[in-house]
């Protein structure tokens, strides 16, 4: 039977060639699926990198901040101005960015003991 626009048959024809049953016909192997709570490397390197990066982030203001004031600023203000810089007790809070010193203190390199900052 042909359609309307020409010799084109609808059925195959009669006679298909057989392939030869010599050779096997090799079934596809079923993939393993992934399990969902597997732990991979890269995933856990995420799950590491943000509480430590939290850690270092509150030791660094809790820490490092006071001591950066406390230890180094007064010598590098002494270097650049010639004035001494002296504070007390230094408190930071890193989350609230609420900073705190008691006593703090600018005076002049000379021996008048003058303070220019309370």
């Amino acid at each position: 039977m042909s359609d309307r626009f020409g010799n084109i048959p609808i059925q195959p024809p009669a006679s298909t060639p057989k392939k030869s049953s010599s050779l096997k016909k090799r079934t596809p192997r079923r993939k393993k699926p992934k399990r969902q709570s597997e732990f991979t490397f890269k995933r856990g390197i995420r799950l590491l990198l943000i509480p430590v990066l939290f850690i270092v982030y509150s030791l660094v203001g809790f820490l490092g901040v006071p001591y950066y004031i406390t230890a180094i600023l007064p010598s590098s203000v002494f270097e650049n101005t010639g004035l001494f810089f002296k504070t007390g007790h230094t408190t930071f809070n890193p989350y609230t960015f609420s900073f705190r010193s008691d006593n703090i203190s600018l005076q002049l390199a000379r021996d008048d003991n003058r303070q220019l900052l309370f």
